[in-house]
């Protein structure tokens, strides 16, 4: 079961030859026989030694993706500060998901993110090692027309495009207004975007393949993004009275401004997790070389005097110059910026 979605990231589509006519904006293929042939050749045995002892493998190598394991949902760390009927909602989505099935999650150079499955209790046995899903991210599929030609060219296999991004996995509101749980991923060495899956139930307790539902994709910092190394974060906060679940995301140092002074990969984004709307950016001195942190504070120094009350307000992060940044995350600005002098703050 191998998926992608059209180039918003929004309506997930099957990544199959039979399927190609559909794949010709996501490929950006110039017909639907190149569609074909470039789909063909990412599904199949492409990768690794190959002689006569070692067959070629359909997956690629792990390069930089550290796995994120999906299990059963427990009590968020919000879940004492929550209201009754919060608490009571998010026991249901708990009980909806008691036998969820474990998946490890992880990027890889064959362009695809991959869920395999793992059984606590039988871990050697069928279902642990069994893959359940891939996905591969339209942009990443966006770049693959260029590999396929230039290993063709070359007569090995050449891969550019491809998610090498450590998921970040959590829970979230949805649009109903119950609970579910996301994946946001970024394309690390193999590209500079993001993308968010709603994985809450993808394997039915019978084995039965759902898989991921697309969310959303985007560039965090657009032109001025560098590669997306950083783990972004997930947090609940309070904006003008009300709760939000929020991605924050950084890029990178960019292949093409690899040094100092750095042009690339300096903007961090928060999004709405649920849709992917841009609620403000922030610009480092440099790349951003960290992962994103958040977390509560409750001090009477700090602006704004913040106490404990389960919604984190401050998110923490590092560049390439040494620089070390904490900002208040919970601000709606529609796409502004979060109190960068002269950068329209």
């Amino acid at each position: 079961h191998i998926y992608t979605s059209n180039p918003a990231g929004t309506a997930r589509l099957d990544f199959d030859s039979d399927s190609a006519a559909g794949l010709l904006a996501t490929l950006e293929a110039a017909n639907v026989s190149q569609a074909k042939a470039v789909v063909d050749w990412v599904r199949s045995k492409r990768f690794g030694v190959g002689n006569d002892g070692i067959e070629k493998s359909r997956v690629g190598a792990i390069q930089n993706s550290t796995p994120a394991i999906l299990t059963k949902p427990g009590f968020p760390i919000w879940y004492v500060y929550a209201g009754a009927t919060d608490k009571l909602s998010h026991q249901a989505y708990q009980t909806a998901q008691q036998d969820r099935r474990s998946l490890v999650l992880f990027g890889s150079k064959d362009g695809m993110i991959h869920a395999i499955q793992t059984a606590p209790t039988t871990m050697t046995t069928a279902p642990s090692g069994a893959e359940a899903w891939a996905f591969v991210p339209p942009k990443v599929a966006s770049g693959m027309i260029a590999d396929f030609t230039n290993s063709l060219v070359s007569g090995a296999t050449e891969v550019a495009s491809f998610p090498d991004g450590s998921p970040t996995l959590a829970d979230y509101r949805k649009a109903d207004g119950t609970f579910g749980t996301a994946a946001l991923i970024g394309s690390g060495a193999g590209g500079k975007s993001l993308l968010a899956l709603d994985v809450t139930s993808t394997v039915t307790t019978s084995g039965a393949v759902v898989g991921p539902t697309p969310l959303w994709t985007t560039v965090p910092g657009e032109a001025d993004a560098g590669q997306a190394y950083a783990k972004p974060a997930v947090a609940r906060v309070l904006i003008g009275g009300a709760e939000k679940f929020i991605a924050i995301a950084a890029t990178g140092i960019a292949n093409e401004n690899p040094t100092a002074p750095f042009t690339k990969g300096r903007v961090v984004a928060a999004y709405e997790v649920a849709t992917g709307r841009l609620l403000w950016k922030f610009q480092a001195q440099c790349a951003v070389t960290s992962d994103v942190a958040t977390f509560e504070t409750d001090d009477d120094l700090e602006p704004g005097v913040p106490s404990f009350n389960g919604y984190a307000d401050r998110a923490v992060f590092a560049d390439a110059c040494g620089y070390v940044y904490k900002l208040d995350p919970a601000r709606d600005l529609a796409g502004g910026w979060n109190d960068n002098p002269g950068l329209g703050a």
